[in-house]
């Protein structure tokens, strides 16, 4: 398995322990995911995403994680801050229990709501060590 693959089941394992009784009937989990499919680092962008995709769809096609399907919500921030924003509200807003954002300005711009909400967050290979808890 790889890092990736590690932080990955971490994170929704995570997910899943926020999930709660309000996921217990419906046996489901949702994970917001932002990406760059059109913005300037678009050609790290349509490979990552894609990938992320695919793993969450292997995931299901499993079973999901302890019974729960993943939901894998992903939008396009266009590696800018305020629609990185807007989405993470958005995301939020429909049941995300985890976030996996996309981009150093836009963890560093979603680090303080991510604690304040409670909501894990992850990157792949982006970020700030003020992000880390621990």
């Amino acid at each position: 398995m790889t890092s990736l693959s590690k932080i990955m089941m971490a994170a929704t394992a995570t997910a899943l322990g926020f999930a709660g009784t309000a996921f217990a009937q419906q046996k489901e989990v949702m994970i917001g995911a932002q990406c760059d499919h059109t913005g300037p680092t678009q050609i790290v962008g349509v490979v990552i995403c894609p990938a992320q995709q695919d793993y969450m769809s292997l995931i299901n096609s499993k079973g999901g994680i302890e019974g729960y399907k993943i939901n894998y919500n992903e939008l396009d921030n266009e590696y800018k801050v305020p629609p990185a924003v807007e989405e993470y509200e958005r995301q939020k807003g429909d049941g995300a229990v985890s976030m996996m954002v996309y981009g150093t300005p836009q963890a560093q711009a979603l680090n303080q709501k991510l604690q304040e909400d409670k909501i894990p967050g992850t990157s792949p290979g982006f970020g700030i060590s003020a992000s880390a808890d621990g």
